[in-house]
């Protein structure tokens, strides 16, 4: 199991959970699921029907509008995990 612990804050969204998942798949899924929760019913119903990926790709866009900058999409589950870590958004918290 991964554990990571998510603290940012970002267009009135502020966050600091921690998210567990099996694989990197599955911690990306289980953080997708936490945003939808927080997003009202018609967002909410969008994003929990991207994929992870989409779903990935779509948090470093908004990044890169919002502070104008330029880093790569995700390509994997992996990738964005590590991009999270490099923004210092996300902090493995040890093995389960």
């Amino acid at each position: 199991m991964l554990k990571y612990r998510v603290t940012l804050e970002m267009d009135g969204q502020k966050v600091d959970q921690v998210i567990i998942g099996e694989d990197a798949e599955a911690v990306v899924r289980n953080a997708k699921l936490m945003v939808a929760k927080k997003l009202p019913w018609l967002k909410r119903a969008i994003v929990k029907n991207m994929g992870n990926l989409s779903f990935a790709q779509e948090v470093v866009k908004r990044y890169n509008k919002k502070f104008k900058r330029s880093d790569a999409l995700p390509q994997s589950a992996e990738g964005f995990i590590a991009w999270a870590i490099s923004r210092q958004f996300a902090r493995a918290e040890g093995d389960m």
